[in-house]
């Protein structure tokens, strides 16, 4: 399950440096929500079994998202489509659980080798309670766990 999901967040351009997030939570049936700023997936609860070969096999439903964004907004909706179906993802509120920054140690001979220090990361840990409005669903209030990372250019 932590592979998998790990997959999901190899960090993506954004200008001044690379950010990206994901999120996973569970909806009141046991099926899990898996969040990245291109994709939402409803997967089975067997994928809680942390078995890579079961995430295919587990994955029920797959939209792609209507716009790319790299940062988790407070109150921006997110929309996602698979065909004529739409899905909404809202915050309703969020909880920052931890912060954790240092040097990106990967990057120090990259940055060296430019005469600039190194490369700092941000990660952080989110729960956001997101309202889910899924097809031929009731909206519902989901809480999701998120991890947030932001890594900057050589310094």
């Amino acid at each position: 399950m932590v592979v998998f999901f790990a997959c999901l967040l190899l960090p993506r351009y954004a200008g001044a440096g690379e950010q990206t997030y994901g999120c996973i939570g569970k909806l009141a049936d046991a099926r899990q929500v898996i969040f990245t700023p291109e994709r939402l997936m409803i997967v089975s609860a067997e994928l809680a079994s942390g078995k890579l070969a079961t995430a295919t096999q587990a994955l029920l439903e797959s939209y792609e998202a209507t716009q790319e964004n790299y940062a988790i907004a407070a109150n921006e909706p997110y929309t996602f489509t698979a065909g004529a179906r739409k899905v909404s993802l809202v915050p309703r509120s969020r909880k920052q659980l931890g912060e954790q920054t240092g040097d990106a140690v990967a990057s120090k001979s990259e940055c060296a080798a430019r005469n600039r220090g190194p490369r700092q990361f941000t990660r952080t840990l989110w729960n956001v309670v997101f309202k889910l409005a899924l097809p031929k669903e009731k909206a519902v209030d989901v809480p999701l766990d998120c991890f947030e990372y932001v890594i900057s250019t050589c310094s």
